[in-house]
């Protein structure tokens, strides 16, 4: 017992006795900590152009999309590590980088990007084989310091500096040839094309040029006086010395639209093709003298049976055979790898399967470099896990190895929130990725510890969208696309077993399935698909025990029997049986006066639809989350717009009225706005959500107290880097939206996932570490988050919990207690009145006043203040004065004693 002070007024004793303990009761705002404990990085995507061997034996490419920002990535790969991203662009250091690298003296890679700069017309740039990046220059379209646009590949020369082209821009804007001194950096422009005539016939350069002594060999797509395309000479000082025009389908230099890089042979030749015309209309493999009047040979017409449409590089094998690749054709039409012997003889090596196969890959266009143990690498632009290209091998045995994919085991893109596994882990599914190229079911422990339970694909679908559902047996998730009928499908697994298929989606249940799903009383799962159903607006269907799938019924959009559009999951089911849920919005038709903005509907016992309530333009509209219920047993939602600043709105729904009251109102430079995604209610009363703008741009982490009212945002994000890296939504296309999610793991904490930022672009995994207001407090006095509530470093009686409360400072001693108390007689009896002071919205305080009449109880609450709220009880209170943010409460006591009773009180603080 702490504070002990008693009095005695009359011979009638009157205690007042403190009490303060420190059990948790009730939370407040305290500080968060945001901690990364796993990032998702999203791979290369698309490789174009050629591998190169680095003096350290070590393989470097590009792919012109994918990386952390989608903009593509410089890459290493090997047979033991497979892919690993060096570099990933971000735009403004260059975009889509089409062409390979080439390797400089001191093993630096020099590389250009198609797009990107900071004009937008592409840059060049140096990496080190360790990844250390930097941009050289920027390319600056028809005029200014570095004409041209869209640069190809670089080739280093003898006399030490780089060459290159442009597919546009100079003066023409038909394409330029450039030379670049790597010591300085600086940029010369050799040439500008001129079209069909001209001093420097040809239009639109491809590919990297070639040079032998001090001429520089290329070829370009359009121009020529036929407009197919040219095979051009231009010395290293910029005088054009030789132009010979491709004629098309016929004629003494058939073909059309070169697209790939030349090769000097060792047989003195150069070797090229185009991507079409020829006899068959689909390319043509040639070779030019290299005489100073070329003399120009077609060793082979592709068709379509064979390969068709060759691109990018060739190369020469150690007996002397070239090779290269198709981008289409061949008995399947995904390209084909081809073989021409000395003696012109066509042969297929081998013919490309797509997504899996003998030969997985397709639409091979960066071509082929030859290693210097004579082994051919090369890449396919798609085809393999996810469609995103792979990079393989081919012996001198013709044998076909792939390397390794443009994916990971992990994936990336987190669909849905992380729910318990029941071991102590949170798992959660991502929409792409994994090793079968359609995403992944992941889990993570809390030490970060990251891994793929399996991966999805095939029979179980693509794509996961949304959490998991715990049905108490196993987890059942939702795939968006794929599975036995190609529109997705609901499967099912345990974390000790392999996952299974429970039911694939029809074309009459709808598409786009969101997760997660609901099991209702009956038995069944209930879930809603976004698009689909009889008007293409969504539906309701529900699934029974041997995976039977039903639609339940299509919605109609702005008008109709079936009110609303673009449901979202999940449904809830309230206590009288009847589900309920939310649509997004109806879509508004031209000349209709309904204007609804989403809806809230019912769903009753007997399945019969009916629209509970029609957003209005005018007021909260859009929701964004689904109904949740939260701990007090309310029912919570957000909506995208609507509130005091049209940033959206936090509503609450009466499930016995079937109304909603907005509580909360976003703000885009405090809250965050448009918040989306699913809610999480805590332990400690606090609701949490995220919202996808606002902020610093990058969209917020709030929580709302649901009795307190309080509302605030704890985590800012800062997208790729930052102190709170993530992005928590993100469109992957056709209207598609991908929310992170929170949950609360084993230990108590919030743990979250986001859809996209993060150093590796793909998402990260994080917690909150979260501090109470009373450990800031004890940090800021004392030094010391953890001292003891019940300490008293001041010595002046209050202890640290007790000085809080009352709003005085516990390394200052006290002249005065904080509490007083009178005792007043009339002729109706004695009564006591107390007065109190505390700290106006401390909501992680319960304050109880009790009565005895006996030191040794028992003891009875005559009012209590639970979390900052007003007192209640039999007792009165009234607030009497406010100052400085402390309120000072007066409370009476009902009671009234006799002459000679006794009657003590107590207070007790609580946390």
């Amino acid at each position: 017992m702490l504070g002990l002070s008693l009095k005695e007024v009359k011979r009638i004793a009157i205690g007042l006795l403190l009490l303060a303990s420190s059990v948790p009761n009730a939370s407040a705002a305290g500080s968060s900590q945001f901690e990364v404990i796993a990032t998702l990085e999203r791979s290369g995507a698309q490789p174009m152009g050629s591998l190169v061997e680095h003096s350290s034996a070590a393989l470097f490419g590009t792919t012109i999309s994918g990386g952390s920002q989608n903009f593509g990535t410089v890459f290493r790969v090997d047979e033991t590590n497979g892919i690993t991203i060096l570099h990933s662009f971000s735009a403004i250091d260059g975009a889509a980088p089409t062409a390979g690298l080439t390797e400089a003296p001191n093993g630096t890679l020099y590389g250009t990007t198609a797009e990107g700069g900071l004009h937008g017309f592409g840059i060049v740039f140096k990496i080190t084989p360790e990844g250390a990046f930097s941009k050289l220059i920027d390319f600056t379209g028809e005029a200014g310091a570095a004409k041209g646009s869209v640069p190809n590949g670089l080739v280093l020369h003898a006399n030490g500096n780089l060459y290159g082209t442009t597919q546009s821009g100079g003066v023409n804007a038909l394409g330029t040839l450039f030379s670049i001194n790597p010591d300085s950096g600086i940029l010369t422009t050799l040439a500008e094309f001129s079209g069909t005539t001209g001093s420097t016939p040809g239009q639109n350069p491809i590919g990297t040029v070639v040079a032998r002594n001090d001429l520089l060999y290329g070829l370009t797509q359009n121009g020529g006086d036929s407009n197919n395309g040219v095979f051009f000479s231009i010395s290293t000082t910029g005088t054009p010395t030789l132009a010979r025009f491709f004629t098309g389908a016929s004629g003494s230099q058939a073909g059309s639209r070169p697209n790939s890089s030349l090769l000097l042979a060792n047989d003195g030749f150069i070797y090229g093709t185009t991507e079409y015309g020829g006899s068959n209309g689909v390319g043509v493999a040639f070779r030019f003298s290299s005489e100073a009047s070329p003399t120009y040979e077609i060793l082979h017409a592709f068709s379509d049976q064979t390969g068709s449409q060759p691109s990018g590089s060739i190369c020469e094998r150690a007996d002397g055979a070239v090779y290269g690749s198709t981008s289409v054709g061949g008995s399947q039409g995904w390209g084909v790898l081809y073989k021409i012997s000395p003696g012109a003889a066509y042969s297929v090596v081998a013919e490309f399967t797509n997504e899996s196969g003998l030969v997985p890959g397709a639409s091979p266009r960066s071509g082929l470099i030859v290693t210097s143990d004579d082994l051919i690498w090369g890449t396919t632009s798609a085809g393999g896990p996810g469609q995103r290209g792979l990079v393989f091998t081919l012996s001198n045995g013709a044998q076909f190895t792939t390397i390794a994919s443009f994916t990971t085991a992990l994936g990336w893109h987190p669909s849905g929130a992380p729910i318990s596994d029941r071991n102590g882990n949170l798992i959660f599914p991502v929409v792409e990725g994994g090793d079968l190229g359609g995403g992944s079911i992941n889990r993570i422990a809390a030490n970060g510890t990251l891994n793929a339970l399996f991966p999805l694909g095939g029979e179980l679908g693509e794509n996961p969208k949304g959490s998991l559902l715990d049905t108490g047996t196993e987890f059942i998730g939702v795939s968006q696309n794929g599975s036995t009928s190609g529109r997705g499908g609901i499967f099912k697994f345990t974390t000790s077993s392999d996952a299974s298929l429970l039911s694939a989606f029809t074309s009459t249940a709808g598409e786009s399935i969101q997760g997660p799903l609901l099991k209702s009383s009956n038995g069944n799962l209930y879930g809603v698909s976004r698009k689909g159903g009889f008007a293409n607006q969504g539906s309701v269907f529900t699934v029974d025990d041997l995976g039977m799938l039903s639609r339940v019924f299509s919605f109609t959009g702005a008008t109709g029997s079936k009110l609303g559009a673009h449901p979202i999951a999940p449904l809830v089911q309230l206590n009288d049986g009847t589900l309920h849920g939310l649509t997004h919005y109806s879509e508004l038709k031209p000349n209709l006066s309904f204007n609804s903005r989403g809806s809230l509907f019912q769903l009753d016992q007997l399945g019969a639809m009916s629209t509970v309530i029609e957003f209005p333009e005018n007021g909260a509209h859009s929701p964004s989350s689904a109904l949740f219920l939260a701990s007090n047993g309310n029912y919570y939602a957000t909506t995208n717009l609507g509130g005091d600043s049209n940033d959206g709105t936090l509503l609450e729904f009466d499930s016995s009225t079937k109304t909603t009251t907005t509580i909360a109102s976003f703000a885009a430079d405090t809250t965050g706005s448009q918040p989306g995604g699913p809610l999480l209610s805590a332990a400690d009363g606090w609701l949490y959500g995220f919202t996808t703008s606002g902020g610093d741009g990058f969209g917020t982490v709030y929580r709302f107290h649901i009795t307190t009212r309080q509302f605030e945002c704890i985590v800012r994000f800062t997208g790729p880097n930052g102190i709170s890296p993530g992005i928590p939504f993100i469109d992957l296309g056709a209207d598609q939206p991908t929310y992170g999610g929170l949950q609360t793991g084993s230990d108590g904490l919030v743990y979250g996932v986001t859809p996209a930022g993060g150093l590796g672009g793909g998402g990260v995994v994080f917690r909150l570490l979260t501090t109470s207001p009373l450990q800031d407090w004890k940090d800021q006095y004392l030094g010391d988050p953890e001292a003891l509530d019940n300490g008293d470093p001041d010595q002046d009686g209050l202890t640290n919990l007790e000085e809080y409360t009352f709003g005085r400072l516990p390394n200052v001693p006290d002249n005065d207690h904080p509490v007083t108390f009178t005792a007043t007689q009339d002729t109706a009896g004695i009564g006591t009145t107390l007065e109190i002071p505390r700290v106006l919205f401390r909501s992680d305080i319960n304050i109880h006043i009790e009565a005895s009449t006996s030191l040794l109880g028992p003891w009875t609450e005559i009012s209590s203040s639970l979390a900052g709220a007003s007192f209640l009880g039999e007792a009165t209170a009234q607030s009497i004065n406010i100052q400085n943010g402390v309120e000072t409460i007066r409370i009476v006591d009902q009671l009234l004693t006799s002459e000679g009773d006794k009657r003590f009180l107590r207070i007790r603080i609580t946390r």
